[in-house]
């Protein structure tokens, strides 16, 4: 597990590794639910304009 930290903005980094591993590129969707108090993110698509 990796720990990272919410900028001003509510933005975060997803670490290089999962990104590579999820095939996360630039303009990728994720689509987040709340369970609880754990955030899960799934990849919902490429990068937009394109059909994943």
């Amino acid at each position: 597990m990796r720990t990272v930290t919410v900028s001003d903005k509510g933005q975060v980094v997803i670490p290089v590794e999962i990104r590579r591993r999820l095939g996360i590129t630039p303009g990728c969707q994720l689509d987040f639910s709340l369970e609880g108090h754990v955030i899960h993110a799934e990849v919902y698509g490429g990068p937009i304009g394109q059909d994943s």
